[in-house]
Formats: C-alpha cells, structure tokens, sequence
C-alpha cells in the first residue's frame, strides 16, 4: 500500500524535501530536478534571502534518495554552485556511491550570451544501467543560452530557466511521466509540468517566506534604474 503523505500533486507544497523523497517508492520516477543550497546564503549573495542552507552530509542524504526513487536509467539534474565546482564535494560520494553516471556537463547563460557571473552549471547524470536512447535529443550541446529574468521579476533568486527545463523535461519524459523537485524554489519545474501535461510533486522548504522577502524588495526597488552587473539585482 503507498504511504500516505501531506504532498500534494501538481501543486505548491512548502515542507522538507527529504520528507518528500522518502515517501517515493522505490524505481518509480522518471526524472529528478534537484538545486540544493551550497553555500550559507551571506557567502554568496548580497541579500539575506531567508534560504535553508545544506550542509554535504544532507546533499548527500538527498542524492541516496534520489538514486532510490528515480526508475533505472532514470535521469537527475543536478546544478551546481560554481563555488564547489573546483572541490571534491561535487560528483564525488553522493553520485558514484548512489549508481550515477555522469552524461553532459551543461552552462546556461542569463541575457543571451556567456558570461561567467551570469551563467550557472548544472550536471545531467543517470541511473545505473546507463542507456543514451532514452535521451530523446542528441544534438544538445554543452551550452544552453537563454535569456535570464532580472531579480524583480523572479518568483525566487535562484530561478532557473523556463526553455532549459522545458527542453530536459521533453527530452527524458512523456506525458503522464512523474517528475520530482524536492527543493522546487520558485515552482518553475510545476509550471512546465502543468504545459507539458506531466506529473508534479515538489516542495521547498523556504517558499513562503522567500516569497515575502522578495516581495518586499521588489517594492523597496520601485524606482530604482541601475543594475548590478554581479548579482542582476537593482541598485540604483
């Protein structure tokens, strides 16, 4: 019988997103979106958005819960912080002890072109026994450009690209298929779903205070004309 849970489907669900994993039965989902939160959110941005840091020993925890859920030859997209990119926390523990392969290496780009403190990384790994047809595009490169929205019209200040989302979600699933986001920010993974007739079920922990923290500042920025070329924020 499935375990019962407070998660809903095709939703915004606030709550942990080890709690949502752990309901999952074993093999059951087809594709993973998982951001976790590096770094202490004072390291790595100017505002304090009230974000939940994640400590490795907890990344880890959700990268052994991922493995378990995702269907063999399923496929996790993993982004990363390109402050750990040149450490061993990344694609290391979490991903060789969990069954994962590493498949592409991916930059997409904010505003058209590729700029290092615009662009973020992300890694697109699978599921032991590896199997490349079940990635429907082949001709996907390593760089993905797209515009990126600025902060005062983001839903959360890690809000990742619609077209990139869109164009994994296309390429590994069908309709109907599961798709997870256990640490969904701005729910932009549940917007693509709800086009693309996919199943949702994602959480953040954070949604509704960030939401009122961003809310705020976009009031307090009313007015404001110039943006800062290493956050996109308005300053000015």
């Amino acid at each position: 019988m499935p375990k019962k849970t407070k998660f809903k489907h095709n939703a915004i669900n606030q709550g942990d997103g080890l709690e949502l994993l752990r309901y999952l039965p074993d093999n059951s989902v087809k594709l993973v979106f998982f951001d976790p939160q590096y770094e202490k959110v004072k390291q790595v941005l100017k505002r304090n958005y009230p974000l939940a840091f994640q400590p490795d020993e907890q990344i880890n925890q959700f990268c052994r819960e991922i493995a378990r859920a995702l269907k063999p030859s399923g496929f996790c997209l993993l982004w990363v912080n390109k402050t750990v990119l040149s450490t061993a926390r990344v694609l290391s523990s979490p991903v060789k002890d969990c069954g994962f392969i590493g498949l592409v290496q991916a930059k997409y780009s904010g505003y058209g072109f590729l700029v290092e403190k615009s662009s973020g990384v992300c890694f697109f790994i699978a599921k032991q026994p590896a199997n490349h047809k079940l990635f429907k595009n082949r001709g996907f490169g390593n760089v993905w450009a797209e515009d990126q929205l600025i902060v005062n019209k983001r839903n959360h200040p890690h809000q990742k690209p619609k077209g990139f989302i869109n164009f994994k979600n296309a390429a590994t699933t069908e309709k109907g298929n599961l798709i997870v986001d256990p640490c969904a920010g701005s729910f932009i993974v549940l917007e693509v779903c709800q086009e693309t007739k996919r199943e949702f079920l994602g959480c953040d922990l954070t949604y509704q205070a960030t939401r009122e923290f961003m809310s705020k500042g976009q009031k307090a920025r009313q007015g404001l004309s110039q943006v800062c070329l290493d956050c996109w924020e308005f300053i000015a």
